[in-house]
Order: C-alpha cells, then structure tokens, then sequence
C-alpha cells in the first residue's frame, strides 16, 4: 500500500473520493478552503493478485483495503464518496422532444430499452440534463446512466464490511470531469479527449468548455498487455514463457520500446519482439479511440479534437503517450489532476506521488464533484416508510384486495357487452366481404396461370461465396513474420468481346507487413503467394507493391496483394 497524509487544521468537514479499480484502489482526500481545493492526503492499495479483475474481487480482500485506506484519512468522519465503472454500467446520451421532467425517467426506461446493453428494469437510472446548444433548440439532451442494483449493492456491502456509509456513488466519466473543470480556462473553448486506461476496460471522454459531450467504453486495458507477454513464444530458437510477475515487470520497465527496439529484457527477450507483441494492442486502442472521434465529430459537427489527456493506471507505460500521438495524429499526454490543487510541501519531493499523479484523477474527481452530476446511491426509507407503515399493512392489504374484486366485476360486465357490440360489427363486415372473396377466387386463378408461364423459363439460383472459408483459409497461409493489417473485397468488370457481354471479377485485396531482411521479405512474399494460388479460392495472385517500413523499430516491408477469386468455384453467382 502507497499512502501519504499531512497534518491540515480540523476546521471543516473534508471529502474522500474512492475509485475502486481492477487493479487497485485509490483514495484522495481533499477540503475546500478559501476558493481553492487543498489535498490532505492519498492513499493506493494493490488487490491481490488472485482477487484482481472486478467480477473476483471479494468483500474479505477488498472491504480491509478500503478501511485500512480510511484510517490514513486526516480529518474524523469525512464524507465518503466512490465511482463506478465496467459491464455493470452503462451511459448513454439521448435526446427527448420537449416534455415534463416528471416524464422523462419513464421516457428514458422506455427508449433504454434497445440503447443500454442490460435490463433497466433491474437497474438504478438516473440523468443529467444537458444545457440547450442555441435558444431556439427546443428538445430536451441528457445523459442517462443506468447500473445494475445487484452491482450497486454489492459495492455497498464493501464499504458496509468495511465500517463506512457512502455518500455518494459517482460515474467514472463525471468525476474525469470534475477533476478536470477545476480550472479549466485554458481549454474553455477547445474540444479535449480523456483515455481512462484501466485495468481491463478504457474509458473515452469528450468535453468540450469543460461539459461532458460524449462518452464510450472499449474493452482494452492495462491487463492486455499483461496477458499478452505471457502467452508462450519462441524467438531464435529459444522458448519464452514468462510468469505473471515477469510480464508485468516488463511491461513497467520497458512500456512501449519506440524508437528501434534496440536491446534485451533481461530474459534475454529482445525489445523488438516486447514491441511486435504489444503493438496489436495499441493499434487496437488507436482505432476504437478514433472511432468514437469520427462518431462524436459527426454527431456534434465538430472538426477536430484539439487536444488528448491519459489517465488512469495503466496510463503510466514508458513511450505511450508519443506512440499514441503518431497514431493519432493529435497531441497526447499525461494528465495531471494536481495541476491546480494546493499540495502539501511534503509531496513535492514524493516521488511515487510524482510519477503516478494520474492514476489519481478519478479518485480527486470524486472527492471534489461530491456526486452532483449522477449519484447512484439509492434513497433511504425514512421513518414513516419503515415503522409507521407496517401498522397499516393489514387494512392496505384488504382495501387493495376490495379493490381488486371491484375491478375484476366492472371489467367482466364492460368486457361482456363490449363483446356484443363486436360480434354484430364482424357480422356486418362478413357479409361486405362476400364480394371480395370473389374477386380473391379470380385473383388465385390468375396466379396459377402465372405459375405455369414461369415454370418455362429456366431456374438460376444466387450463391454468396464462402468469405468465412476464404478468410479462415487465410490465417493458414502467412508465415510467423508476416502480418495482415487490411482486407478489402473488390470488384471489377470487364467486357468480354467474344461473348459480347460484361464479365465480373471479384477480388480480395490484402495488405499487411513482413518483417526480417530483404531476403526474408522475399521469401515469405514468394511463399505467401504460391499457398495462395494452391489454395481453392484464388487464382493469378499479384504482388502489386512492396515498400520498406521504417517505422516499425525493426526492419520491415510493406506489401499490397491482390487476389482475383476463381469465379467458376460459385456457379451462378449474381453480382
């Protein structure tokens, strides 16, 4: 466990925020005073490693984590405030046309159910209003964030093993903002991204004048790199298989090696390889970040992202920020929370502090909002709903009863001579039908004859080509060194003179990157395209460019292909 405090004057009551991470969890407390917000002391606690990931942890292993966290806390009885985040939650942003407040959580139960990927039915739903674009804008935008009550609950028993009562329970997307609108002037009127990389999830935020605009969750983490260093790999000959500490030992010494890769781990894994096997990972996180820029800029008709901040733990890898940067094509870096917060003079030299302020952003983010946007903590009964209503129980339990006999009678008799009226109306309507039926009975005769006209003409069938076959094919035929990173189906006519008619030649175009000298390019190129010519599928395969690669930190050419499919393999196929 990492913590720090300092004495601070018990002049008023102080907040905590509390982010219970996959990995770890961390605590900040904090107090306004005199315009400014003052940290007193922060804490960071490692689960261990069996318990690690949100669905293993357990209420034995993380509930005296979270005590032990509070004890460290400067001020007696702070208010308690923690975040949310994973499977279990979902935000969305919708848009109303205009109607009461007191309608919209139904309107929003309603239109959830194809937006949030669980059951609002079983879940807490609550909403923030967004502020309207123009004056003239009369529908109502909001954000809805809905969590699981089971999930809900069993985050609160955590606190309840541990001795302590939230006082609010924070999505993790608010309280980003909230560390960030702390001061905020310099980006008041530019578009910013937050990347929350934690363990197992990323969290990406968009604001813009320090409003929350757009929020979506990718299952990319710090752990994926953990997992995949210890999948098992053989580089010259030897075989590689590290541990779990031995991965995560890599992944904070070496982070992302840029730059060439050049050098060994002290397994003797060399960089280049640590690189090529992370980089699907980061290519991955790249995409999905983009993504969810090109949708917001179109929904929103913004131009750009002016600028990107990282935060969270696994925010920290050495050379990230800049790989991120070129991929992107947007300034990337560290952010830190503490920016404009009063830290004690005893931090200033502390160097964990230092080195892992933003993996603290959420957590200061809870300690300051104090929940004001969303606040997933349920309501208390109050006293009249637990004491003085149990009196009543009896006499609620037969006037409801009464009730519901009355009913029951009232809409037999309603339902009765509703029926009547029903029965003569049908009647009415078959005999008007009649007519029609008749007409019907020269319309089938019709039909039939039109049968027997197209049983004339010859049959002629569609057939889709098998694409799951030929791409399953595909992972046969590229050797270790080799690595496909596009794949565009094309289609191309041509006239056939002889046959006085168009001829369609469907072809997949594959892109992708060979690493090793020019040698092993070649080689593997020349291999890559007789297995694809043997193959069913494909016929006169084309190298139709090859460049060397200089930015991938180790020697590398890029390839384009292309690969006509052999037509007379999908008899009648209709393009």
């Amino acid at each position: 466990m990492k913590s720090r405090i300092f004495s601070f004057p018990k002049k008023s009551k102080s907040s905590v925020g509390i982010e219970l991470g996959g990995h770890s969890i961390k605590m900040v407390e904090t107090r306004e005073a005199g315009g400014r917000i003052h940290l007193l002391s922060y804490g960071v606690a490692e689960i261990p490693r069996e318990k690690k990931g949100k669905a293993a942890r357990h209420s034995s292993s993380i509930a005296p984590l979270i005590k032990q966290l509070l004890s460290r806390c400067v001020t007696s009885s702070p208010a308690i405030y923690f975040s949310i985040s994973g499977p279990s939650v979902s935000i969305q942003r919708l848009k109303f046309p205009p109607m009461p407040d007191n309608e919209l959580l139904p309107a929003i139960r309603w239109r959830g159910k194809k937006q949030f990927p669980f059951s609002l039915d079983e879940s807490y739903v609550v909403y923030k209003k967004l502020a309207a674009p123009s004056p003239e804008t009369k529908d109502v935008e909001l954000f809805a964030a809905a969590a699981l009550s089971t999930f809900i609950g069993r985050e609160l028993s955590l606190f309840e093993q541990a001795g302590s009562a939230p006082d609010g329970i924070a999505a993790l997307p608010f309280a980003i903002q909230s560390a960030f609108t702390s001061d905020y002037t310099e980006y008041r009127d530019k578009t910013v991204a937050f990347l929350d990389i934690g363990a197992e999830e990323t969290t990406i935020s968009i604001m813009k004048g320090g409003e929350l605009q757009s929020v979506r969750e990718i299952a990319a983490g710090g752990n994926d790199f953990t997992r995949a260093l210890m999948e098992p790999f053989t580089v010259e000959g030897k075989h590689f298989a590290l541990s779990f500490e031995e991965a995560e030992e890599t992944k904070r010494s070496y982070g992302v090696p840029v730059g060439g890769g050049q050098g060994t781990t002290p397994q003797g894994i060399p960089l280049s390889r640590v690189m090529f096997i992370v980089r699907p990972i980061l290519e991955r996180l790249i995409t999905e970040a983009l993504r969810s820029f090109d949708s917001y800029k179109a929904q929103a008709r913004e131009k750009r992202i002016d600028r990107i901040f990282l935060c969270g733990g696994g925010a920290g890898l050495k050379n990230l920020s800049e790989f991120l940067s070129s991929g992107l094509g947007i300034e990337v870096s560290l952010f830190n929370p503490f920016a404009h917060v009063v830290v004690p003079q005893t931090l200033q030299h502390d160097d964990y502090f230092q080195q892992n302020r933003h993996a603290l952003a959420v957590a200061l983010g809870v300690s300051t909002g104090h929940c004001r946007d969303i606040n997933f903590l349920p309501p208390q009964p109050g006293i009249l709903e637990t004491v003085q209503l149990r009196n009543w129980i009896p006499l609620l339990v037969f006037i409801i009863f009464f009730f519901s006999l009355a009913t029951v009678y009232m809409r037999s008799y309603w339902s009765v001579d509703i029926t009547r009226e029903e029965l003569q109306h049908k009647a009415s309507e078959l005999a008007s039908l009649k007519v029609y039926m008749d007409e019907m009975i020269k319309l089938n005769v019709k039909r039939e004859n039109i049968k027997q006209r197209l049983s004339q003409f010859p049959d002629f069938s569609l057939e889709q080509p098998p694409f799951s076959d030929i791409l399953v094919s595909l992972t046969h035929m590229f050797p270790d060194n080799a690595a496909v990173s596009r794949i565009a189906l094309e289609k191309e006519k041509r006239d056939v003179r002889e046959a006085a008619a168009a001829t369609v030649i469907i072809k997949l175009r594959i892109e992708g990157i060979v690493f090793g000298e020019d040698a092993q390019v070649f080689a593997a190129l020349l291999q890559i395209t007789r297995d694809l010519e043997r193959g069913p599928f494909f016929q006169n395969v084309m190298l139709v460019s090859s460049e060397k690669a200089s930015d991938l930190g180790s020697p590398a050419s890029r390839f384009v292909l292309e690969c006509p499919l052999k037509m007379a393999s999908f008899i009648n196929y209709g393009l």
